[in-house]
């Protein structure tokens, strides 16, 4: 949504969502303990248009707006 032409970063190949990152981490064997999204952008996210005033004035860690987040964060350990 940031950049729709190019990636954030240059090195990044493949931006996660969460719940497939999860996956990918239960199939290596670990265990997601905590789950937190990271400059939670609901405005953003449902009108598809980036807004850097939530990024600025937005949650800055939130629990249950893991998918309108701009980044996110797992926790996990090796079950």
């Amino acid at each position: 949504m940031q950049n729709p032409k190019e990636w954030i970063h240059p090195e990044h190949q493949y931006e996660y969502a969460p719940d497939e990152l999860a996956e990918e981490l239960r199939t290596a064997g670990f265990v997601v303990k905590r789950a937190i999204g990271i400059c939670a952008m609901p405005n953003s996210a449902r009108s598809g248009r980036f807004d850097f005033r939530e990024i600025v004035f937005g949650d800055l860690l939130s629990e249950d707006k893991l998918r309108e987040s701009y980044c996110f964060y797992l926790e996990s350990q090796k079950a």
